[in-house]
């Protein structure tokens, strides 16, 4: 098997998948973002373009850990983030930072038809 690097899904046969993320950053304080947008038809790319710039200032901040964009299989219109955060603090930080004011409030926002976000936290599955 491949050496594996703590991100990477390792496959092992032609059915069967593991992830191991690597949690040393993460505490029960971690905050995820789990945000689905159905994007205006036709607008799917200029959204994209704008998460790049979003994403780029997203990881300069103090209390980001990941950020993650996806686009839906079966609807290219549906685009999935995931987000995590040291905690609710860094959260709120993001939200009201100048990038995501800007860019996602003002530019990504009216090219929506719609937009669900829900917060989590981890649970502990497998001690």
């Amino acid at each position: 098997m491949p050496k594996h690097d703590g991100f990477t899904p390792a496959f092992s046969g032609k059915r069967n998948i593991s992830l191991t993320i690597n949690l040393t950053e993460m505490s029960e304080q971690t905050v995820f973002t789990f945000a689905k947008w159905k994007v205006k038809h036709g607008e799917a790319d200029n959204v994209l373009r704008l998460l790049t710039e979003v994403a780029a200032e997203t990881a300069k901040e103090n209390g980001n850990l990941t950020y993650d964009a996806h686009i839906s299989m079966s609807d290219p219109d549906t685009i999935m983030l995931m987000e995590s955060y040291v905690d609710q603090q860094a959260v709120e930080a993001h939200r009201a930072s100048s990038h995501f004011q800007s860019i996602v409030v003002a530019q990504i926002v009216p090219l929506l038809e719609s937009r669900e976000v829900i917060l989590a936290r981890r649970v502990q599955l497998i001690n």
